[in-house]
């Protein structure tokens, strides 16, 4: 069969002479074989030295598990394509939203919600981890409860931050791209404020997103930055914009409407 147009016989005889004293390796793998060997099997042979990004090898490793990780994938698919969550992913470079850059955003913002006490210091190894115990059954995951979740924070995020969600702030302004501490601690902290976020008008929301993961906001800084993926880093950055929001944000009295005295 041709390569490039051209066949071993076309081929001068030093190059001949190099591809037969070569080794090639091969691992065969039967059709009858359980799924599970197959994606053990891939993924070790892809994770190694190779130029793919961990999602671009998570997405291949997970398809050859069968039908539940072909659903799962397609589950991240559509959330990545939900409106807001694309706008507010949109600072992304073009390079990682081809390469599944905002698939592996919505997996790690599913991880953290609902696994976040599992997470060790590697997000890589974490989010297989949770990828391979959503298709292998391993925890519960309820498509239609966490496609509803997904749609409500990030319609309201949209709304009231678009673009700058995730990114830098400094002397009241956004600075830069897409930055994942930031969406860690954004997405996290305020999922349970999210009621009371969409109460706040968009100029009301970005002042107190800018107090709290802006430059001048040194207990949020220390946080973010080289070695942000730290345990404890990573929970003190979540709490810290929770706090921030908790304070500024109008509370709802017991009947539900809405208290703007603060």
């Amino acid at each position: 069969v041709p390569l490039n147009g051209r066949d071993f016989l076309s081929l001068d005889g030093v190059l001949q002479l190099e591809l037969k004293r070569k080794t090639l390796r091969a691992i065969v793998i039967r059709r009858t074989n359980d799924p599970n060997l197959r994606y053990e099997m891939f993924k070790r042979l892809n994770s190694g030295g190779s130029p793919a990004e961990a999602h671009e090898i998570r997405n291949a490793s997970l398809r050859i598990v069968g039908e539940a990780g072909e659903r799962f994938l397609a589950f991240l698919e559509q959330c990545a394509g939900h409106s807001g969550f694309q706008e507010v992913t949109d600072v992304l470079s073009d390079q990682a939203k081809q390469r599944l850059g905002r698939e592996e955003l919505v997996l790690r913002f599913l991880a953290l919600k609902l696994s976040i006490r599992t997470y060790k210091g590697s997000i890589s190894d974490w989010l297989d981890d949770f990828s391979e115990a959503v298709v292998k059954k391993k925890t519960d995951f309820n498509y239609s409860v966490e496609e509803k979740a997904f749609d409500r924070v990030f319609t309201v995020l949209a709304e009231k931050f678009g673009a700058e969600a995730f990114v830098k702030h400094k002397n009241e302004r956004a600075l830069g791209g897409l930055a994942p501490a930031y969406f860690d601690a954004v997405t996290m902290g305020l999922w349970p404020l999210i009621d009371r976020l969409e109460t706040a008008t968009p100029d009301v929301a970005r002042k107190i997103l800018n107090e709290a993961v802006g430059h001048e906001n040194e207990d949020f800084r220390e946080n973010v930055g080289p070695g942000a993926n730290a345990v404890p880093r990573l929970h003190k950055r979540i709490a810290e914009v929770r706090r921030v929001f908790d304070e500024k944000l109008p509370s709802k009295s017991a009947n539900g409407s809405v208290r703007r005295d603060r």
